[in-house]
């Protein structure tokens, strides 16, 4: 009979742990259950003298917490299957059971790392390495006797078990969810479509809400069960009580609301951009060179997407390359239309040197391309304008020409395989890129980049990608922080006037900043491709008209007369079948039509 009174829900509490007592020692004929019962009640009794009348239950339950569990009642030397263990350990400064337990861990190790693993030994070592480690403190908690120096024998036991343990009970489902999250990029990409998110916040926003609903459900059952944390993570846990488990709740329930947060917030923002969408400001035209002026202020790098062929883009480069407001800025033009076999042989005619034409022109006819485009007119013509333009400036200002195709061995290539299984080896942006880091960055210099558009997209367009980022020149630049460039579009498919109407009235050419504008807005992709705007692929537009006033430059006729020429790029040409709908049997049907139109 307990000299303290307790309140209804506390009397309920005790009732419950005194029945687990009583079914703990049931059949035990040599313990007295009532005389268990009373130690119980006197300890409570103990506990609690002094302590307000009626006592409530959370008074109660600290008490029943700091008693340990209800099976914990029964004397270590009833237990039948502890009596082979007890007598490793039994007497004081017996280390006899620590050492079997170390050993079991060892042999286990060994086993799994070594070249005859024993299966299925190690599956019963390792929980005989635990089981005797627990033992040996219980026996010796038991004779209240210190485990000293046996600790470094017994905590990696149990710390082997405990640390993968308390990682997967923190865990929970979320490393289920982040494995599958980590493994299926179409889930990632279905998630950041519900959540208007890029995948790379949508995922990990996931995992959060996950880990924070788990740590409020982890943390509630932690409350109720507090004895039986501290039983299971013995000797390691007799400090937590229910303030642990409290916090572990109300950390769960920010982290939930964090994941909520980024969850919600894209749509939210996405939604409130759109409705503001109207309100955006109109592109504004300035000058083009001014602006890329002002661009090399802040960037090493500006990059001008070429149309390959189109004669308007040209002739904007051409004004660009020949203005003298650029002399002294701009040291390099780095261009995808060169090899950068022939450096050496450039760099010699971008000097004014005297160099044989049979030299120069394998320039941009052995590149890694087979087809003609580079050998259009116009882009000999860019590289002797540069030529140019270098005779009449003192050697400080003038512009070298770097080459960024990677270098091609033609003369080793005979066969559809051959050219196949070697361009398999080749990354051109990332040779690019290399190239640009050597030339250009390397050395504290500034460049004009002038690639195709392709390689200048920052953003990937592929449906359920498993990276937002393209695979260009420029995203292999900016992503790791290598350097960062403002990227120009002279575009020349894209009817503009449909997003703005006035730009028909803009002076050609004219260059608009996309960031923060209606043209901006414009969708850059197709329809059946991820949605990505104007303003996330390109810094600036350049007008140059609209796509129906473009023109393309025919190849030039001296190439068309040129047997060897036209024999040499009818054989590439020959190395790749054309794709399925081309109007055209073969590739060098398109050389040949080429010449015959002109």
């Amino acid at each position: 009979m307990m000299m303290v009174a307790l309140s209804p829900d506390a009397k309920e509490h005790l009732d419950q742990y005194l029945k687990q007592i009583r079914m703990a020692l049931a059949g035990r004929e040599s313990i007295d259950a009532d005389e268990v019962e009373r130690d119980v009640l006197s300890h409570i009794d103990a506990e609690l003298s002094g302590t307000s009348e009626p006592v409530p239950a959370h008074r109660l339950l600290a008490v029943l917490d700091r008693l340990g569990e209800p099976n914990e009642w029964v004397p270590a030397e009833e237990a039948a299957w502890r009596r082979p263990f007890a007598a490793l350990s039994a007497r004081p400064g017996d280390w006899r059971l620590a050492a079997v337990s170390l050993a079991s861990l060892v042999l286990t190790v060994i086993l799994m790392t070594g070249r005859v693993m024993l299966w299925p030994l190690p599956l019963v070592l390792l929980p005989l390495a635990f089981v005797t480690a627990r033992i040996n403190i219980a026996l010796l908690d038991d004779r209240r006797e210190p485990i000293g120096l046996r600790t470094w024998l017994l905590y990696p036991v149990l710390l082997a078990i405990y640390v993968p343990l308390f990682f997967a009970l923190i865990g929970g489902p979320t490393w289920l969810v982040g494995n599958f999250l980590s493994d299926d990029p179409s889930a990632r990409s279905r998630i950041a479509a519900m959540t208007h998110a890029s995948p790379s916040i949508a995922a990990p926003a996931l995992v959060v809400f996950v880990l924070g609903c788990w740590w409020i459900l982890l943390g509630l059952v932690v409350i109720q069960t507090i004895a039986s944390v501290r039983a299971l993570f013995r000797p390691f846990a007799g400090f937590i009580d229910r303030r642990h488990a409290v916090r572990l709740t109300l950390a769960g329930l920010v982290l939930a609301l964090i994941g909520i947060a980024a969850l919600t917030l894209p749509r939210f923002l996405v939604a409130t951009v759109s409705a503001q969408g109207i309100a955006r400001p109109d592109a504004k035209p300035v000058d083009p060179v001014g602006a890329i002026l002002d661009a090399f202020r802040t960037h090493p790098l500006v990059a001008v997407a070429d149309a390959h062929g189109n004669e308007q883009v040209h002739a904007f480069r051409l004004a660009l390359i020949r203005d003298p407001r650029l002399a002294g800025i701009v040291n390099d033009v780095v261009v995808e239309f060169g090899t950068a076999r022939y450096q050496d042989v450039i760099d010699q005619f971008i000097r004014g040197e005297d160099v044989p034409y049979s030299s120069l022109r394998r320039v941009w006819e052995d590149t890694t391309q087979i087809e003609f485009d580079w050998d259009l007119p116009i882009y000999e013509e860019l590289l002797r304008a540069i030529r140019s333009v270098n005779a009449a400036r003192p050697p400080a200002q003038r512009l070298r020409v770097v080459l960024g195709d990677p270098p091609m061995d033609w003369e080793n290539i005979h066969s559809s395989t051959e050219y196949l299984a070697h361009m398999s080896t080749l990354d051109r942006d990332e040779y690019a890129v290399e190239v640009i880091r050597r030339e250009v960055l390397a050395k504290n210099r500034r460049a004009l980049v002038i690639y195709g558009g392709q390689h200048l997209l920052r953003k990937n367009a592929v449906p359920n990608a498993n990276d937002e980022w393209a695979r260009g020149l420029v995203a292999q630049l900016e992503r790791p922080g290598i350097a960062s460039l403002f990227t120009i579009d002279p575009e020349t498919r894209i009817p503009l006037s449909a997003s703005q109407a006035d730009i028909t009235q803009w002076r050609k050419p004219s260059l608009a900043l996309l960031t923060g504008t209606r043209l901006g807005q414009m969708r850059f992709t197709a329809p059946a491709q991820r949605l990505v705007r104007f303003e996330d692929q390109f810094d600036a537009v350049v007008y140059l008209g609209e796509p129906d006033e473009m023109t393309t430059a025919n190849i030039g006729r001296t190439r068309c007369d040129d047997a060897e020429y036209m024999q040499m790029r009818t054989a590439r040409l020959s190395l790749l079948k054309p794709p399925a709908g081309a109007p055209v049997a073969a590739l060098g049907d398109l050389l040949r039509r080429s010449c015959e139109g002109r």
